[in-house]
């Protein structure tokens, strides 16, 4: 089931706010 423990907080993040998405996103790419 590791692959469901890395996919529910994505499902998480992604479900609350599109543009917290997006900054996060932003920052992760950013490395």
């Amino acid at each position: 089931h590791k692959g469901d423990i890395g996919k529910e907080p994505m499902i998480l993040i992604f479900g609350k706010n599109p543009d917290d998405v997006v900054k996060k996103a932003s920052k992760i790419t950013a490395y």
